[in-house]
Formats: C-alpha cells, structure tokens, sequence
C-alpha cells in the first residue's frame, strides 16, 4: 500500500470513527473489564471476515467499513500475529493503551494502527 492509499484509507477510517468511536470504545473497556482479552483488536474491513465478531454493519450505518471485535489471542490462533511476534505486539500495545488498536484490511493488505479518534488523521500512530 502506497503512502497515499495509506493517507486515503486512514481518512476514510476517521470518518467512520465519528460514528463508531463510542461504540468502539465501550466494547474496548468491556472486553478488558470483562477479562477476554488485555489486547483488544478491531477489524476494520471493506468486505466482511471470519475474524471477531461483527459489531458494525457498513450498510446499516452508512460507514465505509465493517467494524468486527477480537483480541490478539484471536489473532494468534488465526495465524494473524505470529507466536514470536506477540510479546513485540504487547509492547507495542502497552505504548498506546489509550487508542484504540485497528486492523485495517482493504485490497488483501492490512496493517495495525493505533489511533485516538479525537485526532485528525494526520496525527495517527502506527
């Protein structure tokens, strides 16, 4: 992916984020205070996935993308997150605790970022 198919994709997932980021953000804490996971992970996708549990339907609320909830232990089991990455990963993780952590997937290439949704898009972490 392009620098600015990256830029345009990032976009397109903040616009969604004006509607989804309260949702998101509730299902996050849910998931920590509930002990699924440490490590939420959500599945940002311009077609649906057998990955997570689908919590945003793009045509139910006019968004660019589906919204799914998972967890890095999902991501392992799946193959997503090799075994010896995921100390890396939790490092990482640990750096951005207060933004929440996408898998962006559009075009059969992804790629985890870390954003605040109260940022513009320029402002991403990844």
């Amino acid at each position: 992916m392009t620098e600015e198919q990256r830029d345009q994709v990032l976009a397109l997932l903040y616009e969604d984020l004006d509607v989804t980021k309260n949702l998101l953000h509730t299902i996050k804490e849910q998931v920590k205070e509930q002990d699924i996971s440490n490590y939420p992970i959500f599945v940002a996708s311009d077609l649906p996935l057998a990955v997570g549990s689908l919590i945003v339907n793009k045509k139910d609320l006019d968004t660019h993308w589906y919204f799914a909830a998972s967890h890095l232990e999902e991501f392992v089991v799946k193959g997503l997150v090799a075994q010896d990455k995921v100390n890396g990963f939790r490092e990482l993780y640990k750096k951005h605790s207060k933004e929440l952590c996408v898998f962006v997937i559009n075009d059969e290439a992804g790629d985890f970022v870390f954003i605040d949704p109260q940022n513009n898009p320029g402002d991403f972490q990844d």
